[in-house]
């Protein structure tokens, strides 16, 4: 299986990224291809490439929401075009994985195949 992990990030949240990759190296069965970090500032991360924020097709300034960073969030997403593979996963930078994921028959990760009306 062929994927990218894509890893959104908030300044604040930065500390949080080497353990969230962390745990990704060790649960996972199958390690992405690429990594990618979007942040609106600079990350440096081994292994990772880092994708600015108005690298994106969305901007948050164009969202009038009550929550616009989360919002940003979840079109990150469902519109980032910026992988290799056709084929991603997005994970939050707060999350941390402590037990095994095996990717396979019942583990489903969406494409860029997407339907948001």
């Amino acid at each position: 299986m062929k994927y990218d992990l894509v890893i959104s990030s908030h300044p604040k949240d930065h500390i949080k990224l080497k353990y969230c990759y962390g745990s990704i190296k060790q649960h996972f069965d199958v390690q992405p291809d690429n990594k990618y970090v979007v942040s609106p500032t600079k990350v440096e991360l081994e292994d990772f490439i880092w994708i600015h924020d108005d690298e994106l097709p969305v901007r948050k300034d164009q969202i009038r929401h009550v929550r616009p960073n989360w919002m940003f969030q979840q079109f990150v997403k469902s519109t980032q075009d910026f992988t290799q593979n056709d084929t991603y996963m997005v994970v939050d930078c707060d999350v941390i994985f402590n037990r095994a994921v095996k990717f396979g028959h019942n583990f489903y990760i969406s494409d860029r195949t997407q339907h948001h009306p």
